[in-house]
């Protein structure tokens, strides 16, 4: 907590005994004097969207927030309790971050594709709701979630109204995005693993097979006009720049770097569950070197190299496609 400290400490001495500071909490993140104060005694963490928040009220200083005297870096993270994990309130999470990273001046991101490119999956509300559910029962063990079987799931639709928001603020934000060819493999193998285990029909298998094979076409689609965008919808004026790289030896850990003018962070997306952030800034910047460095030496197939594009793209359909296959015979007819 001690990075959360110094925020604090920060605001103490711009506020100068103007304001108490569970006040100003309240008002800057719309919080009860309750969740203030539990973040003015350090028992609660700030989200990201909360601290980017603090940011752009306070213009908080991230230089000050670093050590530069110690090779450690800080990372907070948002503690997932097995017991009382909540899909509604994660999603608000991230809601929130993008809606405040939205609001700053020339906000942008830079990922790396680590298998499931996370936030397209929103173009496609069954692989989301795939995706949740099993890291969610079986890497979190969430409790609620292990008598019910995947045909029961269901997203209520305060999820599905944050599903639309999310996706309309990832497709505002302009994105430089790195894939490698293991994209979807390990997606489909583990929507194969579900099946064979019969947790998944076969008809329930080939819909998400079916569900992959247009969201590569998709994502395939957005790469050619080079603008991120709604399935099947053209291209509008306010969709964001989508630069895609192809990158054969990537396969590293999923990053989110995002920056806006005066500002940027680092976010390590393991599992998207828990993710690890930080704003020390010689990290990020070391990151940063680190993912031009990977653009430089990757294919830039989005706009141009229609050629490198289209044998991309068929590569990845191929491995889903394969998959898919070993479905179709065990579909009742």
């Amino acid at each position: 907590m001690e990075h959360q400290k110094r925020i604090i400490d920060q605001i103490q001495r711009k506020l100068k005994g103007k304001k108490s500071i569970g006040r100003a909490l309240m008002e800057v993140l719309d919080i009860s004097k309750d969740a203030a104060y539990r973040r003015w005694r350090l028992e609660t963490e700030f989200s990201i969207g909360e601290f980017l928040k603090l940011h752009q009220h306070f213009n908080i200083s991230v230089d000050e927030l670093s050590d530069e005297q110690t090779n450690s870096v800080l990372f907070q993270c948002k503690q997932t309790n097995s017991t009382i994990f909540n899909l509604e309130s994660y999603l608000e999470d991230i809601l929130k971050s993008l809606t405040e990273l939205a609001k700053l001046e020339k906000p942008s991101i830079v990922l790396t594709i680590n298998n499931t490119p996370f936030f397209q999956l929103f173009h496609f509300p069954e692989l989301l709701r795939f995706r949740l559910y099993f890291w969610a029962k079986n890497f979190l063990n969430v409790k609620s979630l292990q008598s019910k079987s995947f045909t029961d799931f269901h997203f209520s639709i305060a999820i599905k109204e944050s599903i639309s928001e999310i996706l309309n603020l990832y497709n505002r934000i302009p994105s430089t995005e790195l894939y490698d060819l293991d994209v979807f493999r390990g997606f489909s193998r583990e929507v194969y693993y579900y099946f064979e285990s019969n947790e998944l029909t076969a008809q329930e298998a080939n819909q998400l097979y079916a569900e992959m094979l247009l969201l590569v076409q998709h994502i395939q689609v957005q790469a050619e006009s080079g603008k991120k965008h709604q399935v099947n919808r053209s291209v509008q004026d306010f969709d964001a720049s989508f630069e895609m790289f192809y990158n054969e030896m990537l396969n590293a850990s999923a990053l989110f770097y995002y920056e806006a003018k005066g500002f940027s962070g680092l976010t390590i997306l393991q599992n998207f569950l828990t993710p690890l952030f930080t704003d020390n800034q010689q990290h990020v910047l070391d990151s940063k070197k680190m993912l031009d460095h990977l653009i430089r030496n990757s294919q830039n197939i989005s706009l141009t190299n229609a050629k490198g594009r289209t044998q991309y793209f068929a590569q990845i359909e191929q491995t889903i496609r394969e998959y898919q296959e070993k479905i179709k015979p065990h579909i009742a007819d």
